[in-house]
């Protein structure tokens, strides 16, 4: 079962400092946090290299600039094995398809290291020190450039077959083949606010910010693009509760700290409630406390068991 305490290793000090690093398609950000789950600092972020050499020679000047950790807890896209940090695929980051990320960086490194997809570890890091804490089926959904779904089963964090379980961004939502079928396109957050400053010709520096503040001020356009983005979302929500019925359905991503995102998605979950004649329980929705610390905290945790 997940752990909702936060043990401190045999051993170690209860302030062993550990680097949880998490590896974006588009930026990296990392953390310094005690052994228990503490922050010490935020470090800035820094962009994605583009190439495994560069990619690799980031993370070592990362580690060396605090020299004096005990392990790195790296969160991650793609399909990992969270036992050996074996790189099955690698999302956007093709260069480290099939490739053995965790032996690499051990060894780089000089130090314990630690893997888990991002979606998992937003689910582990909810479990452990978020909304999911005490949840023996729970489900967490991050809402960013993709849709990552981390499942909480039996109060154990769940894998499937060959790692590949919570893919959501992959999920079919029309009778579409191919890319414009599934829910990656439709349920983007960044590709549809971004869609919608192109209309509008439109490219302020916070886009995501600038979207929700049109919304707020009734905008025709902007209120029209997060409805149809909240009734896609609906049927998902809709759908996952069908299929696992979780007690709770956590809300992550940068776009989960937009309570007109919430508003939105409640009339919407009702009205899908209402055609379906209430035949499925309502999904029991929660926004994330944890914010942009919810990967984090979680690859942290699973630091922690490793």
């Amino acid at each position: 079962m997940v752990s909702k305490s936060h043990p401190v290793r045999r051993g170690r000090a209860i302030d062993t400092k550990i680097l949880v690093v998490d590896i974006g398609g588009t930026t990296i950000k990392s953390a310094l946090f005690t052994e228990v789950g503490q922050l010490i600092e935020y470090k800035s972020a820094i962009p994605t290299p583009d190439n495994l050499v560069d990619f690799l020679a980031t993370l070592q000047q990362l580690k060396e600039q605090v020299p004096a950790v005990s392990g790195v807890a790296f969160s991650m896209p793609g399909i990992v094995n969270p036992t050996t940090g074996h790189v099955l695929h690698g999302g956007a980051l093709r260069y480290i398809q099939d490739y053995p990320l965790q032996q690499v960086l051990s060894e780089k490194l000089a130090c314990p290291v630690s893997m888990l997809n991002d979606a998992k570890a937003a689910a582990l890091g909810e479990a452990t020190y978020g909304k999911l804490q005490g949840v023996m089926n729970g489900l967490s959904v991050v809402l960013g450039t993709g849709v990552g779904l981390g499942m909480i089963i039996n109060g154990e964090l769940y894998h499937g077959a060959g790692f590949a379980a919570g893919e959501l961004s992959f999920v079919n939502i029309d009778n579409r083949i191919g890319i414009e079928g599934i829910a990656v396109t439709r349920l983007s957050a960044v590709a549809v606010i971004d869609h919608y400053l192109k209309d509008i010709q439109e490219q302020p520096e916070h886009g995501g910010q600038y979207f929700f503040r049109q919304v707020d001020q009734k905008e025709p356009q902007a209120c029209q693009v997060l409805t149809d983005y909240c009734e896609t979302l609906a049927i998902q929500l809709y759908n996952l509760q069908t299929l696992f019925a979780p007690e709770k359905i956590v809300i992550g991503g940068g776009i989960s700290q937009q309570p007109t995102l919430f508003a939105y998605l409640d009339d919407c979950l009702d009205r899908y409630g209402q055609a379906i004649y209430q035949l499925i329980q309502k999904p029991q929705i929660s926004q994330s406390a944890l914010g942009n610390q919810s990967n984090l905290l979680g690859a942290l945790a699973h630091f922690q068991q490793q």
